[in-house]
């Protein structure tokens, strides 16, 4: 099953380091809600991972632009299939049993 849904990406500061956390809500009514997260340590690693999900490479810039300048940053209008939302650790299991990276 498709579902279509925003990616929103957090920054979050801790001791001398930023973490950047990355989540995937869909729209649908049913499947509402962001349902894990992901955690990376490093802008390079969180393009590389929206790269793998196939987002387009203009809106990885713009919000490797966002995340930059301190900002958060959401991308709309991603469709993933089931199958790539638990595979990327984005249906909350990954969030469950800790952090996955």
């Amino acid at each position: 099953m498709q579902l279509e849904g925003t990616i929103g990406i957090h920054q979050s500061l801790g001791g001398n380091r930023a973490r950047f956390g990355v989540t995937f809500a869909p729209y649908a009514k049913e499947e509402a809600g962001a349902r894990g997260i992901r955690w990376f340590d490093a802008l390079q690693q969180v393009g590389a991972f929206l790269k793998s999900l196939r987002i387009r490479n203009d809106l990885i810039a713009a919000a490797i632009h966002q995340l930059a300048a301190g900002l958060s940053a959401v991308i709309p209008g991603v469709v993933l299939s089931e199958e790539v939302i638990q595979r990327r650790g984005l249906d909350g299991n990954a969030a469950l049993a800790g952090k996955a990276s």
